[in-house]
């Protein structure tokens, strides 16, 4: 019953790392593409 009453509730500090982390990787997937049409661009 006590498993039951738990409910998994995640503090803010998680949930705005867990965002943070998000922006960091899409900052970064944006960056590496825009790096690799640059490379591509250049290569003509």
């Amino acid at each position: 019953m006590q498993r039951n009453m738990y409910i998994p509730r995640y503090p803010l500090q998680c949930i705005y790392l867990l965002d943070s982390l998000l922006h960091n990787c899409l900052f970064l997937h944006l960056l590496m593409t825009a790096q690799f049409h640059v490379r591509q661009s250049g290569q003509f």
